[in-house]
């Protein structure tokens, strides 16, 4: 079935972008989408396959039902190479549900958004380091009582509350420092790895966690970072009370896959934003510094992230990462 004439002659002059895909490529494009997305022509988007230009849509490409609307943030690059932040709309033709028709509106509030994002990133770090630094006062002041007493438990807190403050203060280099130290790494292995280090620190007792690893699936990253996503990711699901937590990593043709999925406490509305959406510096489950911390190092990879709220609990988390290698001939390279 073809798309209705009726819908392309009804949305032609359409004031909002309006797009409709069949869930590989785009079928149609209004004047208003052209414009927006500062393309030459509708020719330009016809035929152009949806995943390499809206990842947010992954969804409609898994062969699972999906929850309409699909609603997700992203940023579409140009043919001139100018980046355009978007809000897409997503919801079926009821003639064919194999279609989907996106209204697209450009993000006007960025700017308004980073203030936001940094007022909460200040009252983050204010919370973070102020407790652990009064904490280290109080035991100061008890440790200078005539009495003495305890002054040996005392000190072992305090430590762990700077310990505390020196991994927030690692974090936060986190944002401006460069990927670098890249090697060849086995991601399950990392996967594997992270896993075990929490289960030796006791946050597995009550979580049943099973990790689906077919042979090694080989990543050009810095593994210490990337090991740092894992377990936060892991962390996350174990905070929203989960009981179990499934993660599986391939390699398919045109990337890597990870996905980690839980049945977390997914009926607290406040910790979620719109399903489909990217991890972002907004509150909730996933909003606030950290999701910060795991974009810089997804994205520094080349990678994107998104996480899906499930209807009743729990959610998924779905990183795509690129094919990549050591550049041939480079000494030092090694392998992890």
């Amino acid at each position: 079935m073809d798309f209705p004439q009726i819908y392309a002659d009804f949305y032609a002059k359409f004031p909002i972008a309006y797009l409709v895909t069949d869930r590989e490529r785009w079928i149609y494009a209004n004047e208003r989408a052209v414009q927006l997305l500062k393309e030459e022509s509708v020719a330009d988007l016809i035929d152009k396959p949806v995943y390499q230009c809206l990842p947010g849509a992954c969804e409609l490409f898994s062969g699972n039902p999906v929850d309409f609307p699909l609603e997700f943030r992203e940023k579409w690059l140009s043919k001139n190479g100018e980046s355009i932040y978007l809000k897409f709309t997503g919801i079926p033709l009821v003639e064919n549900p194999n279609y989907i028709q996106f209204f697209v509106n450009e993000i006007k509030r960025m700017e308004e958004e980073f203030s936001d994002l940094l007022e909460e990133m200040a009252a983050w770090l204010a919370h973070e380091i102020l407790n652990p630094l009064t904490s280290v006062k109080g035991f100061l002041e008890l440790m200078q009582r005539p009495d003495g007493e305890n002054r040996e438990m005392y000190i072992n807190i305090a430590k762990k509350e700077i310990e505390q403050i020196e991994q927030i203060v690692s974090q936060c280099i986190l944002l401006r420092r460069p990927i670098q130290n890249k090697a060849l790494t086995d991601l399950n292995r990392l996967m594997n790895e992270t896993v075990s280090q929490l289960s030796g620190q006791g946050y597995f007792e009550k979580v049943h966690i099973a990790v689906s690893a077919i042979g090694p699936v080989e990543f050009y990253c810095e593994g210490s970072l990337i090991k740092e996503v894992f377990r936060n990711l892991l962390m996350n699901a174990i905070e929203a009370k989960a009981t179990k937590i499934y993660v599986q990593i391939s390699a398919k043709e045109k990337g890597i896959d990870i996905k980690i999925a839980d049945n977390g406490n997914g009926g607290a509305k406040s910790r979620w934003k719109k399903p489909g959406g990217s991890l972002n510096g907004r509150k909730g489950r996933w909003g606030g510094f950290g999701s910060l911390i795991i974009n810089r190092i997804i994205t520094g990879h080349d990678g994107k992230i998104f996480f899906h709220k499930e209807k009743e609990a729990g959610s998924i988390v779905h990183i795509q990462l690129p094919h990549t290698f050591p550049p041939e001939n480079l000494p030092g390279e090694r392998k992890e």
